[in-house]
């Protein structure tokens, strides 16, 4: 019987490729890239949701809604550098 290696970062891969458990692995992991890239933003950002690509983000600032609306791409850049793959395809503000 042949012997196969798996290194759990390999198998937490497989098993996430499901896309309902992908997306949860990544909206946990997108809540500590957020606070780790955009501290400053912490008291006027609400939930982050993310599913299939989509990053929804609830602010409670209209004027950093704007500022931010601006530099989706950027942000978009950002974050999957951060998530060390592209996740993010898209981010709405709400």
């Amino acid at each position: 019987m042949e012997q196969h290696e798996w290194n759990l970062k390999d198998l937490l891969r497989r098993v996430a490729s499901r896309d309902k458990l992908r997306d949860k692995l990544v909206q946990s992991r997108l809540s500590e890239a957020w606070e780790v890239l955009y501290p400053q933003f912490k008291s006027y950002t609400g939930a982050l949701q993310f599913n299939r690509g989509k990053l929804v983000i609830e602010l409670s600032s209209a004027a950093l809604r704007t500022e931010l609306m601006y530099n989706k791409e950027l942000i978009i850049k950002q974050l999957n550098d951060q998530l060390g793959e592209e996740c993010i395809q898209e981010i709405a503000l709400r």
